[in-house]
This record gives C-alpha cells, sequence and structure tokens, in this order.
C-alpha cells in the first residue's frame, strides 16, 4: 500500500493529536504505525467500508418518519432486533403499527443500535430506515434514529409498570396484507411480548 504525500501529513498530524502536548517522537511513530496499519487493505478498519458498499449496494427505497418506540423482540434466525413501533396511521399500516429490523446483533455496531433503541421504548423518534435485499427477500433495516424524548402519551398509558393503552402494544395478530409480520415472521420471534399485554 502506497499512501500519497496528502495522506501521510493526515496520518501524522493524526498521531501528534493522539500523542498529546507532552507525547515523544517515538510515541507519534508508534500511533503512525497504528493507524497507517488501519489504511492496509484487509484490515478490519478497511473492511468495514466494504460492508457499508456491500449493504447500500443492496439498499433501496430509504426514507425517514416520526414513530415512538414501544418494544424490542429479537429475530431468532438472523440475530437481528426488531424494533416495534407506533407510527401515523396509513395506507400500509392502518393501525399506525409497524416494525423495522435493526443491523446485526453479532457485530458491535448492530448490537449498540439494538441496545439504543431498546433504552429508547416510550420515546419518541425520528427513524431513517432502507429496504435491504437479504437471501431473496426485502426488509426495513434501521440505518438511524433520533431520540427526540419521552412520549406523554405512552407514558400515561403506563400502569404498574404493564402498558394498558393499545395503541401502544404491538399487535403481533395484525394480518400481513395490513403491514403485520405474517407467520413466517412470527415464528422467528423471541418473546412476542405477551408481558406487555393489558390485563
Amino acid at each position: 500500500m502506497a499512501l500519497d504525500q496528502n495522506t501521510q501529513q493526515n496520518v501524522i498530524i493524526a498521531a501528534a493529536i493522539l500523542a498529546g502536548t507532552n507525547g515523544t517522537d517515538s510515541d507519534v511513530k508508534r500511533h503512525t504505525e497504528r493507524i497507517a496499519g488501519y489504511l492496509s487493505d484487509g484490515s478490519l478498519p478497511m473492511g468495514a467500508f466494504k460492508q457499508i458498499e456491500d449493504r447500500d449496494a443492496n439498499t433501496s427505497k430509504v426514507d425517514g418518519f416520526p414513530a415512538t418506540v414501544i418494544g424490542m423482540d429479537k429475530e431468532l434466525t438472523s440475530t437481528r432486533g426488531v424494533v416495534l413501533l407506533r407510527t401515523k396511521p396509513s395506507k400500509y399500516h392502518p393501525n399506525g403499527q409497524e416494525f423495522a429490523r435493526t443491523e446485526r446483533t453479532d457485530t458491535e455496531s448492530g448490537r449498540a443500535q439494538a441496545q439504543a433503541l431498546q433504552a429508547l421504548v416510550g420515546h419518541k423518534v425520528f427513524i431513517t430506515k432502507g429496504v435491504e435485499g437479504t437471501g431473496g427477500n426485502n426488509v426495513r433495516v434501521v440505518r438511524s434514529f433520533e431520540d427526540k424524548g419521552i412520549d406523554p402519551e405512552f407514558m400515561a398509558g403506563v400502569n404498574n409498570g404493564i402498558q394498558t393503552n393499545a395503541l401502544f402494544i404491538y399487535d403481533y395478530d395484525q394480518p400481513q396484507n395490513q403491514g403485520g409480520m405474517g407467520p413466517e415472521m412470527l415464528a422467528k420471534m423471541a418473546t412476542r411480548q405477551t408481558t406487555l399485554q393489558p390485563a
């Protein structure tokens, strides 16, 4: 791998910043070697670019929308988290509920994404999702999200730790042609959140 002079200078500047004001030339050299190693073909960081390129090549129809996170589940066959959402009712989701998968949780970034969304149950968010082709199927995958704070309507329905407002309880039995999961997807769900059903 040959780095042009501009890249070399940027690597050295980054290494000097990491070494800090009290860093020695040896410290800068050590950080330079490490950073330059990241730029080598086959390195883990360079592999991340390949993963992103492959993902983007398999992704279509990226869009964003506001929603409330009403729960999380796990797709047993793929390790992906499944975020359950309350959205504005629409033609394809007449009851205002839909779901999207997280990135795979057997990767560090996917695990962090699923954990962050789990922590946002009861919060309003702005979700960006893409339709990703995987194994011949098209699935909705979360690309990014922004926390917009607690949804007071969600919290108003919580009684002794149980959500009692049906609008915020994911309906696993909604028909597939109305935005539901369908029997094949339902069979892959880990919990189906039975403990969150109203008493």
